[in-house]
């Protein structure tokens, strides 16, 4: 008797490899597969403009990133003391318009770079509802908590989406010949927008993923993010307490399904030795000067310097690794140190 309906994927005709280039754009599931590409020491590119939802702007950006040019004032608003872009994330906004056009601008070449060399391009669509300017007609990525009436609400169809996407996309396969694009669609649940219309947005979004890659094949590929969650899933369980955003389980479960169809085996390998070290690095010893712990230090640092000279391109150890040191019983401090670093620091 089954007890689970399981969502077997399929293997992509393309793999990813541990030396591979990844650009990352869209909703903020795309920072959860960030934490995930970053521990397994992958050169990442994530959201230039800032955490984006709709494939509208998602096209906009893709095509701005296409021109060879940079923002100017034309491109930054201002309301009461914030410069801002309709089109970014409020961590770009500020109270000058030149620095808001300093951190435009240095994300834009940054990500520009990037997508010119990157092997992949994961899209991850948040909602099909889009906020449009009235005053222009401009779709926006941010409203920036602008009083209501200057915006109007619509829900973006498929066939727009993948039309403006494709596009955007089609840009940049000449410019990239060898770019390919994974979509996913975020599993995020947008409960502000109702059931209903929280099921027409992910399955416009889904019916774009397929459209696009109809129109693009060996070009654009789909994972279903949004249906292992869904489908496989379906417990409360694997969602945090909002019960709209999965737990860290289901979005290394998801993981782990994109590892298995999409990434080559020596990328598999290197993951499982990096988990290990990974592991190994959390843990506190008791004691380090224990002769027991400092024969697993130096066995964890051997076992780092055959990981480089293995993957060269990989920069193993020398990535920032995030880790909590304690400063008296209730104080935690964030400190970043390479995985060698931490190892090193606690030999004798």
């Amino acid at each position: 008797v089954k007890s689970r309906t399981e969502i077997h994927v399929k293997e992509f005709p393309v793999k990813v490899k541990p030396d591979d280039s990844i650009v990352l754009m869209g909703s903020c599931f795309s920072g959860k597969l960030l934490s995930k590409f970053q521990l397994a020491k992958f050169q990442v590119c994530v959201n230039p403009f800032g955490t984006t939802y709709n494939p509208l702007s998602l096209a906009w950006q893709l095509e701005r990133l296409g021109q060879e040019r940079s923002f100017d004032e034309q491109d930054v608003r201002s309301h009461g003391r914030k410069c801002f872009s309709f089109q970014h994330h409020t961590k770009f906004t500020s109270t000058s318009t030149q620095e808001t056009l300093q951190l435009m601008n240095k994300e834009f070449m940054l990500a520009r770079q990037s997508l010119l060399s990157a092997d992949f391009l994961f899209l991850t669509l948040g909602s099909a509802w889009a906020f449009t300017l009235r005053e222009t007609g401009e779709v926006v990525s941010n409203c920036h908590k602008l009083p209501q009436l200057l915006f109007s609400r619509k829900i973006v169809s498929a066939s727009e989406a993948s039309e403006a996407l494709k596009d955007s996309l089609t840009t940049w396969m000449s410019l990239n010949p060898k770019l390919r694009i994974i979509i996913t669609v975020s599993p995020v649940r947008h409960w502000k927008d109702g059931a209903v219309e929280n099921s027409r947005s992910k399955a416009n979004l889904i019916v774009t993923a397929h459209e696009l890659m109809a129109q693009l094949p060996n070009k654009v590929f789909y994972f279903p993010s949004y249906e292992i969650v869904m489908d496989d899933l379906r417990d409360y369980r694997y969602y945090q307490d909002d019960l709209l955003h999965p737990t860290n389980f289901a979005i290394d479960y998801i993981w782990n399904k994109l590892v298995d169809s999409l990434f080559t085996k020596s990328s598999s390998t290197l993951l499982r030795r990096l988990d290990a070290i990974h592991r190994a690095v959390q843990h506190r010893p008791f004691d380090e000067v224990d002769p027991a712990y400092q024969v697993f230090a130096r066995k964890q640092l051997s076992e780092m310097e055959s990981l480089e000279k293995e993957f060269p391109h990989v920069r193993v150890c020398f990535f920032p690794l995030e880790v909590f040191s304690s400063e008296g019983p209730c104080r935690q401090q964030m400190s970043f140190k390479s995985e060698k670093e931490i190892f090193l620091s606690r030999l004798i």
